[in-house]
């Protein structure tokens, strides 16, 4: 359901699969947001494979955000084993708050014009 719900929304579904995995599958916040991001990894690996071969890729850039992302992980998991969890879910809930403020006014202003 998440991964529908996520997509009839426009987001990319790891705001949506963690409160989901923490409020119904019971899962600690730290478990459900490895698990959202082990499911998007997956999502967006078959993703690269069924257009690898269809779309020209720009590797360099490619590579470069790869490496970025996986550098950010490693210090992301180091920085989430020193948060409690009751810190990680207020602050995950706050950027989401804030995201979704974003994506309102985003969509609202051109309506404005």
């Amino acid at each position: 359901m998440p991964f529908s719900l996520a997509s009839m929304v426009g987001a990319g579904g790891g705001f949506l699969i963690v409160p989901a995995l923490v409020l119904f599958a019971g899962l600690p916040v730290h478990l459900a947001i490895g698990t959202s991001l082990l499911a998007i990894v997956m999502k967006n690996a078959a993703a690269l494979g069924g257009h690898i071969f269809a779309v020209s890729i720009n590797w360099p850039i490619t590579l470069a955000f790869t490496a970025l992302a996986i550098v950010g992980s490693l210090f992301g998991a180091r920085l989430a084993a020193r948060i409690s969890a009751k810190t990680l879910r207020t602050g995950f809930g706050w950027f989401v708050l804030l995201m979704g403020i974003f994506v309102i006014g985003a969509e609202l202003i051109p309506l404005l014009n």
